[in-house]
């Protein structure tokens, strides 16, 4: 991505981290974004551990408790994507994302015992590769990163791939978009 794109699609990102961070709550969870990182840092949240940093998903996720001991606590990594791409060499729907946030995000889940959830959300935009006569699923679909970890397709140049049939359908595209903030119009 060039210099030029970033800033329009991290302001994008952020919507969609917005719009889940909603449904969230909407599902009676609590959320502590943890994304408010100055941007001329060139880097996005991070954990400090003794000895070293680590990047950090975009959000710390209490789950609603249904019983003594407290709420479960996750992290929720967000990835907002145009839709899914299509890989020829297995004739499957995939998503991805950089194999170094992946491999940070492992070891985050090492350090804090709490499990990354990655959430992906395909908007269903035509892809370069995507067949004519296929329709592509659209919605947010999210994956424990433990599984995906012994899951993955592929790698390709910085990034690593899943087949859909790795992430499960948590959520439909009307109701994340129901959750996004309004974006001013120049007048």
């Amino acid at each position: 991505m060039s210099p030029r794109d970033f800033i329009p699609a991290l302001s994008e990102g952020q919507r969609w981290e917005s719009a889940l961070r909603g449904l969230f709550i909407e599902r009676g969870h609590t959320v502590l974004p943890v994304y408010n990182v100055p941007l001329d840092t060139g880097k996005g949240p991070q954990l400090l551990t003794p000895g070293r940093r680590l990047a950090a998903p975009d959000n710390l996720v209490f789950l609603r408790s249904k019983g003594p001991g407290g709420a479960p606590i996750i992290w929720a990594e967000v990835k907002a994507k145009d839709g899914f791409a299509w890989y020829r060499k297995t004739g499957t729907w995939q998503t991805g994302f950089d194999d170094y946030l992946f491999e940070q995000y492992i070891k985050v889940e090492s350090v804090t015992r709490h499990p990354v959830y990655v959430l992906f959300v395909q908007r269903g935009i035509r892809t370069k590769d995507q067949p004519l006569d296929k329709h592509q699923p659209t919605g947010v679909f999210v994956g424990k990163l433990s599984a995906l970890a012994k899951t993955f397709s592929h790698r390709h140049g910085t990034m690593v791939y899943w087949p859909i049939c790795a992430l499960t359908l948590w959520a439909s595209l009307e109701d994340v978009e129901r959750h996004l903030p309004r974006v001013a119009v120049a007048a």
